[in-house]
């Protein structure tokens, strides 16, 4: 089976569609939407009768557009991306979105999705129809497993999600009551052996894991949440 990536990202307008400030963007979406389809490596784009995504609010923010697409290769995407005319968009992208707080962009490979639900059955992170999941799930009750970057150059440790300690010399601290789970020290005996053992947990969100690995600020990364 091919593997195909996919990637979603959003954006915030700094107007409605239809204003001024966003006129020269709207302008060109027909010229971009038809580089893409036909670039080397494009699959397939989300869009509906109009031929583009720009009128789907997913979000309750109306001023969030959504896009999606999926590619042949990294590369491919990247080539589109950095290297065509969409470059000249993404350079004067701050003259008609405002600056994200958050994560605006994710890529994840199609065929991983599918080898996890093989592998683990349905969860928030690969689902079925008969087995789904809503878009909040990730913030419901149940036991649960976070990985929190604490210092600068301190290995993440795992804690439970209902693990009260502070946040400051390699402390943790979390504030769901509704949940169980444990905190793991760093350095504790074992504890090199448990990572892999947690990872063949159904559900473990092994990004989760690598994203912590990478992060140099405090923060808490939920790497599995077990529903029940």
């Amino acid at each position: 089976m091919t593997a195909h990536l996919a990637q979603v990202n959003i954006a915030r307008m700094q107007g409605p569609l239809e204003s001024a400030v966003m006129a020269d963007f709207v302008a060109r979406l027909d010229e971009i939407n038809a580089l893409a389809d036909a670039s080397p490596g494009f699959v397939w784009r989300l869009q509906t009768s109009e031929g583009n995504a720009a009128y789907l609010r997913p979000y309750d923010d109306d001023r969030i557009l959504f896009n999606m697409s999926v590619w042949r290769s990294l590369e491919d995407l990247r080539a589109y991306v950095y290297r065509s005319a969409h470059a000249e968009v993404l350079r004067r992208r701050a003259e008609w979105f405002t600056r994200m707080e958050t994560v605006y962009a994710a890529l994840w490979w199609a065929k991983k999705r599918l080898a996890h639900l093989d592998q683990h059955g349905p969860t928030p992170f690969a689902f079925t129809f008969k087995a789904a999941f809503p878009p909040d799930e990730a913030g419901a009750p149940g036991h649960g497993l976070v990985v929190v970057r604490a210092v600068s150059g301190v290995e993440p440790r795992l804690v439970g999600a209902s693990v009260r300690r502070r946040m400051a010399h390699g402390a943790v601290e979390s504030n769901d009551d509704r949940s169980r789970g444990c905190a793991i020290s760093n350095g504790a005996r074992g504890s090199t052996a448990l990572l892999p053992r947690l990872q063949r947990l159904p559900g473990f969100d092994h990004m989760a894991v690598a994203h912590a690995r990478g992060s140099t600020a405090n923060a808490r990364f939920v790497v599995r949440r077990r529903w029940g």
